[in-house]
């Protein structure tokens, strides 16, 4: 009787017991390293504003020609009016203007072409850019006009963003030391960080995304950051 297979059957059933028990034996050993996660967050104020919106006119399609010499003239004012409020001509930034048939109920109706230029107003003076996009002075002067957004921006984020890392793996080590001193250990060094995507969030808002966040609906907002932290158990 061939007693080979046999003997390594029990060979594998003796290893993978010794593994077992050698696995169970390690997870009672005390860890020499601990993970802990931490954050940083910190109130500022945008120093970045864009205002955006369109010109428009809506023209018969056989008034083309009328409708583009509208919209330039509305594009003009629009020009002379930023200048007025003290903006320069850089802080205009325009998208090609878009031509949009008009929906009509009766088949039978003049068919309608809707012309839109789109634009938008960047300054760092960001009560300047608001105050702007509230007033209604062009649509008074017979302007068609459309404001889409007036959104608020950090420059400074990357800059913050270092600060705020630093402040983080601070509050890792207390989370940690916290965690290992109820079993009488104490926390050594940093052993490596995984660092969590920036969130720029509205104030007091607790809406993070694991791709990172960043509301441009408030001039006021907090800049957090996260990091998992493990450092050293003695």
């Amino acid at each position: 009787m061939n007693s080979r297979p046999a003997f390594i059957l029990a060979l594998g059933l003796i290893l993978a017991s010794a593994v077992l028990a050698w696995a169970f034996y390690a997870s009672r050993l005390p860890q020499n390293t601990i993970e802990a996660t931490g954050s940083a967050r910190v109130k500022v104020v945008s120093d970045v504003a864009k205002w955006r919106g369109s010109i428009f006119r809506t023209v018969a399609e056989t008034d083309l020609k009328q409708g583009y010499a509208q919209l330039r003239t509305d594009l003009q004012a629009l020009k002379d009016y930023l200048k007025a409020a003290g903006l320069p001509e850089t802080a205009l930034e325009l998208q090609p203007v878009s031509m949009e048939q008009v929906y009509q109920q009766n088949p039978s109706a003049p068919r309608e072409q809707t012309l839109r230029q789109g634009f938008t107003v960047t300054s760092s003076d960001t009560a300047r850019i608001t105050t702007l996009g509230l007033d209604q002075t062009l649509m008074d002067q017979g302007v068609q006009l459309t404001t889409y957004s007036l959104e608020y921006y950090v420059s400074r984020l990357p800059e913050m963003r270092v600060e705020l890392l630093g402040q983080a793996v601070k509050d890792a080590r207390r989370r940690a030391q916290e965690i290992a001193g109820s079993d009488g250990r104490g926390v050594g060094a940093l052993q490596s960080a995984r660092i969590g995507v920036v969130q720029v969030l509205a104030p007091n808002s607790v809406e993070v995304s694991g791709s990172g966040a960043y509301d441009t609906s408030t001039v006021d907002k907090e800049v957090m950051v996260t990091v998992r932290a493990e450092f050293a158990v003695r």
